[in-house]
């Protein structure tokens, strides 16, 4: 059976109704991995492409598995999110 891709979620400014801490840069995304996309360097050359043709600055301030993504991103510390599907995915769609 074939598993989904990784999902990608962006959501800037409000976490869980809460002032997002860190003030987004416009330029900047910043950027939740998980480990694989960064340890096989796929998240690399995304990021590259995506920089080049948009002129935006790709950050990543978190990496590794799904906890830890999960915490960065309901922190508001990450714009862009990629994590393969689960439960802690599924909790922040349904957390909002």
């Amino acid at each position: 059976m074939m598993q989904n891709p990784d999902s990608i979620y962006a959501k800037g400014g409000r976490v869980r109704g809460k002032e997002n801490p860190v003030k987004p840069d416009p330029k900047i995304v910043r950027t939740a991995v998980i480990g694989g996309m960064v340890m096989t360097k796929l998240w690399d050359e995304i990021s590259k492409k995506f920089e080049a043709k948009t002129g935006y600055k790709v950050v990543v301030v978190a990496r590794g598995p799904r906890p830890i993504l999960d915490k960065a991103f309901r922190e508001g510390k990450a714009d862009l999110l990629t994590m393969h599907s689960g439960d802690i995915t599924t909790d922040l769609v349904a957390d909002g």
